[in-house]
């Protein structure tokens, strides 16, 4: 299974900060190296709110990708309150287990910008930030 940046991803017992369980869409943020931490964050197509102006919301934080970009087959909003730090092992076995899946990969434009809105976003940890390039 491939883990770099951009690779998005299926997780069927994916738990929320609420301890419920579900089926989940995620994307990697970053490429790890040595024993950093792999960064998650979800991404949903419910707009609950949220603008449909292609990119970065800061003070919102996450990023809309319209549908038909990419990978998506709908409206996208990438959330940044969601990041998510995962251990390797944890990641080796959720997809062992079958519970994680490589379901595609963002054009690196995509990315860039991605990971570009995430720097300039003022309540994300610095700690992410750094391993977010």
């Amino acid at each position: 299974m491939p883990l770099s940046i951009g690779n998005i991803f299926y997780h069927e017992k994916f738990t929320f900060p609420d301890g419920g369980e579900g089926s989940k869409l995620l994307i990697l943020l970053n490429t790890p190296v040595g024993d950093d931490n792999y960064l998650f964050c979800t991404i949903t197509s419910q707009q609950h709110f949220r603008s449909k102006t292609y990119g970065c919301n800061i003070y919102k934080e996450y990023f809309f990708v319209p549908i038909g970009y990419d990978w998506f087959d709908k409206d996208t909003w990438i959330l940044f309150d969601t990041i998510k730090p995962w251990k390797a092992a944890s990641i080796l076995k959720d997809s062992f287990d079958g519970l994680l899946y490589h379901q595609g990969t963002l054009e690196s434009k995509r990315i860039r910008e991605i990971v570009n809105c995430i720097q300039k976003t003022p309540t994300i940890e610095n700690i992410y930030k750094s391993l977010i390039k």
